[in-house]
């Protein structure tokens, strides 16, 4: 098995998504291909850490209004580039 092929195959090898036979065949390569083995490394241990990592806490509802009123404070500008008050507006993710 070829190192393109390997990379390719690592993301479903860590996810126990391979067939025995196509996952023998990544476990042959990585035993004797130093480089696939250090991909094969680093990703699971960013797959370990995203695991390990705490859920984001969501923003106030309010942070939105809040930081486009403050930019508007330092810019000068109008909050929302339109005549609407900030307030009248549906804020969520842009």
């Amino acid at each position: 098995m070829e190192c393109e092929t390997v990379r390719e195959l690592l993301g479903n090898y860590i996810d126990e998504d391979l067939t025995d036979t196509l996952r023998r065949a990544v476990d042959k390569h990585v035993a004797n291909c130093t480089t696939c083995l250090v991909d094969l490394t680093t990703l699971q241990h960013a797959v370990d850490s995203l695991k390990e990592s705490q859920e984001i806490e969501q923003a106030s509802p309010w942070f939105a209004e809040r930081l486009l009123h403050r930019l508007a404070q330092e810019t000068g500008a109008s909050p929302t580039g339109i005549e609407t008050p900030v307030k009248d507006l549906q804020l969520g993710l842009w």
